[in-house]
């Protein structure tokens, strides 16, 4: 019986999207003053970023530590005498 209530109370979809926007309006300071801070903070930090990033990677190669029963001699080792 609660539950058929809670249907009647809420109102039809128009009712509930008068009401959002509404509380948008009202709050409209809210939602606009730090999204205005978040952008010019943003337009503020923006020059002393850098223009480019650099990084750096060492490959390391290992040989392999499989039995040359599994791994044919001509495939396993053209690898390494390609990397030297």
């Amino acid at each position: 019986m609660e539950r058929i209530q809670e249907i009647e109370i809420e109102g039809d979809l128009g009712d509930t999207a008068a009401r959002a926007w509404n509380f948008a309006r009202r709050r409209r300071w809210w939602i606009f003053l730090p999204a205005r801070c978040v952008a010019l903070l943003s337009a503020a930090l923006l020059p002393h970023l850098p223009k480019s990033d650099s990084s750096e990677a060492v490959i390391v190669l290992v040989r392999p530590q499989v039995s040359s029963v599994y791994v044919p001699f001509p495939i396993g080792w053209a690898i390494f005498n390609y990397a030297r």
